[in-house]
């Protein structure tokens, strides 16, 4: 095995756990969402405060997922932009540095627990639900 064919699975890798993260972060709100309480003195919808930890923590993970898609994509277009206008072409060889990519493995890690935060913090609402009514 080539090097290059590791960093290439660990992106293909990544990039499905991203994906799947993002669908969990909507999987999470929808149940949220289910599990929402109706207040009956106001027009509006409240929720019950332990949903709003989790909702917190999906909320928050599609703003990281944001952040660390647009920080990747930023970088890399302004790295290719000035080898670009150094008069490099397309094919040529480059080596970009390393911590070029240290926010977005920053980013990655936090939403991959964040999303793990909220269904844990779920996970524990319905536990406790079903209890209850037990």
């Amino acid at each position: 095995m080539k090097l290059e064919e590791a960093k290439t699975t660990f992106y293909e890798a990544s990039d499905t756990l991203s994906e799947n993260v993002r669908k969990l972060f909507f999987a999470g709100i929808a149940i949220v969402w289910i599990f929402k309480v109706a207040d009956k003195s106001s027009a509006g919808i409240a929720f019950s405060r332990a949903l709003l930890i989790p909702l917190g923590a999906f909320i928050f993970g599609l703003v990281l997922d944001l952040a660390q898609y647009l920080y990747k994509s930023t970088a890399w277009w302004l790295y290719y932009s000035s080898k670009h206008r150094q008069g490099l072409a397309d094919d040529a060889e480059v080596s970009p540095p390393a911590v070029m990519n240290a926010l977005t493995f920053i980013l990655f890690y936090i939403k991959v627990l964040c999303c793990a935060f909220g269904f844990y913090h779920l996970l524990t609402y319905i536990w406790f639900a079903i209890a209850k009514t037990s």
